[in-house]
């Protein structure tokens, strides 16, 4: 899942207007994912879903065959164009849901974003909650991108039980996420 706001995108590949420009992390994100992706380095029969969220969520691949997990799947700036708000606690419940009914020898919840919700002081008893049964049922939860984007301290102490710092270029995300992978 990862923050699907048009600033933390970006907007820089159809704006025009200088001044409302946004230099995102979405780019990054794809080409890491066209470098590294889930299906090269995750068993044979291994699923995966994609969830942007910011105001609401949006499933962008539903549960199925991690094979379908592509570059692509993240669409490109314009689809995030307008988006606002950080719901990050429903794109987490919406995830962990799916991953209490995956029967898998190893879960991975991966989140692209700075650990800060719209409303963050209904957020962290649910965070808080959710980390305590990931660790009871072996659920890895990583947050992972550049320095900058890993600093929402709920991020790191209440929601996570990783997070992985990857240099803020492609190659930095693609590394990272191919560890991740294996």
């Amino acid at each position: 899942m990862f923050n699907g706001q048009e600033i933390w995108v970006g907007n820089d590949d159809y704006e025009t207007d200088d001044n409302a420009v946004y230099q995102g992390r979405l780019s990054e994100l794809r080409g890491a994912f066209e470098d590294s992706p889930p299906h090269l380095g995750m068993p044979a029969g291994s699923q995966g879903m994609l969830i942007s969220y910011s105001t609401g969520i949006d499933v962008l691949v539903p549960m199925g065959p991690i094979e379908r997990l592509t570059a692509a799947s993240f669409h490109d700036q314009k689809h995030y164009r307008g988006r606002i708000g950080t719901d990050l606690v429903l794109a987490y419940t919406r995830a962990f849901d799916e991953l209490r009914h995956i029967r898998a020898g190893r879960k991975v919840l991966l989140i692209f974003g700075d650990g800060y919700d719209t409303n963050n002081e209904v957020a962290v008893p649910i965070f808080e909650r959710g980390r305590a049964e990931a660790l009871q049922r072996n659920i890895e939860i990583i947050n992972i991108g550049p320095p900058n984007t890993c600093t929402g301290r709920h991020m790191r102490e209440e929601l996570v039980t990783r997070t992985v710092i990857a240099g803020g270029e492609r190659q930095g995300i693609a590394d990272a996420l191919a560890q991740i992978w294996r």
